[in-house]
């Protein structure tokens, strides 16, 4: 009768070890799932973000090239406000046969006014494009710093997740 006894008391603490273990056991999964599901979002979110920095990029990327193309038409613009070879030819060939003091100097105000011109707008065009590019490389460094801190963020709560 005293096994008896005994045995329904190790049945009963077993029992209630087992629930009150079972019951831990399912407050731990509850939290776990919460910190993963929290993880899991916040990873997300710094997905997302870290795609519309990649499209901000990428459009970046594309404006610089079109930036190339206001430099072709800068040479172009230099191309025609130059003196070509030929009409330099030309002067220096009147020149040797001994053209008058007026019509040389009206040449060489011709050469001057082309040069003047050509310098002016390779200028200007000059000065836009490197505020262009200097603003872009403001903001590759703004967007490289941001995947950085995401970067940071993510490796920091992967780390103290892993450390629970």
């Amino acid at each position: 009768m005293m096994d008896e006894t005994n045995d329904t008391r190790r049945d009963a603490i077993s029992v209630g070890i087992k629930g009150y273990v079972d019951d831990k056991c399912v407050d731990i999964k509850e939290i776990m799932n919460a910190r993963f599901k929290a993880l899991e979002t916040k990873i997300q979110a710094q997905q997302e973000a870290t795609q519309r920095a990649v499209d901000r990029a990428e459009s970046d990327y594309n404006t610089r090239f079109a930036s190339t193309n206001e430099w072709r038409f800068a040479f172009k613009d230099r191309e025609a406000n130059f003196i070509t070879r030929e009409e330099l030819k030309t002067l220096i060939e009147k020149v040797n046969q001994g053209i008058s003091r007026a019509e040389h100097d009206a040449l060489i105000a011709q050469v001057n006014s082309k040069n003047d011109a050509m310098a002016e707008a390779l200028g200007e065009k000059s000065k836009a494009l490197e505020a262009k590019i200097s603003e872009m490389g403001r903001q590759m460094m703004a967007m490289i710093g941001g995947l950085l801190v995401i970067g940071i963020t993510l490796a920091i709560e992967i780390w103290s997740g892993s450390h629970i």
